[in-house]
């Protein structure tokens, strides 16, 4: 009796296995389709970090039309993705929104200097005066650099010292000291100044050429 039952245990076993694996088989093909009609049915997904920031700030911007830092924020995602006419829009309508905000001001001058340096000076300095405390050196400083461009060596100089002034370690300010007052022929300034950019960089190559170009002794380096 006992061998009468195997036979039907097994032919049991083997349909509700059958079973299964029909209803995997089916799974399997409808989470297929599904997939297939996101894919057909959704926007494209992007493919970069640049491009998921740009979307976000997209949002933003769009659900937040008054708040300058959304403008802001969606015009260094267009930075990002390179897109300058793009960027130049969003900062348009953040300073739109606030005339002194320090950073559209900041990259409006960036971003006109090329086609427009009169104008570009003029973004800067207002960018200066718009920010405070160590915010105020990078503007500073690409207004020297701007500045030195043209061949307004002194202004370049006042420049570069007050971004000095507002963060001290920033060693292209050092360096643009240095440029500026050898510009103005202040070979001894200029020494100096390339003296106090070596220590934060002894290896420049350019730092080490005007050192020896001035007349001064290279700072020691010590290894690690």
């Amino acid at each position: 009796m006992t061998g009468d039952r195997q036979p039907a245990d097994r032919e049991q076993n083997v349909n509700v296995l059958l079973v299964i694996v029909g209803l995997l088989t089916l799974l399997v093909v409808g989470l297929g389709a599904a997939v297939v009609f996101i894919q057909l049915n959704s926007d494209p997904v992007p493919q970069t970090v640049a491009e998921r920031d740009l979307n976000l700030w997209l949002r933003l911007a769009d659900d937040n039309p008054d708040a300058v830092w959304a403008q802001v924020g969606l015009g260094q995602a267009h930075l990002a993705g390179q897109d300058m006419e793009a960027a130049r829009a969003a900062f348009a309508a953040a300073l739109a929104i606030d005339p002194a905000s320090p950073e559209a001001l900041f990259q409006m001058g960036l971003l006109v200097r090329a086609e427009d340096p009169n104008l570009a000076v003029d973004y800067l300095r207002r960018a200066v005066e718009a920010a405070t405390g160590a915010d105020k050196a990078r503007p500073n400083l690409a207004l020297g650099d701007l500045l030195m461009e043209r061949g307004d060596w002194e202004a370049a100089r006042l420049a570069y010292e007050s971004s000095i002034a507002n963060l001290p370690f920033l060693l292209p300010a050092h360096l643009g000291l240095a440029r500026s007052l050898e510009a103005l022929g202040d070979s001894d300034g200029a020494l100096a100044a390339y003296l106090q950019a070596s220590a934060f960089d002894p290896t420049d190559p350019e730092i080490k050429e005007a050192i020896t170009r001035l007349g001064g002794t290279q700072p020691e380096t010590t290894n690690p």
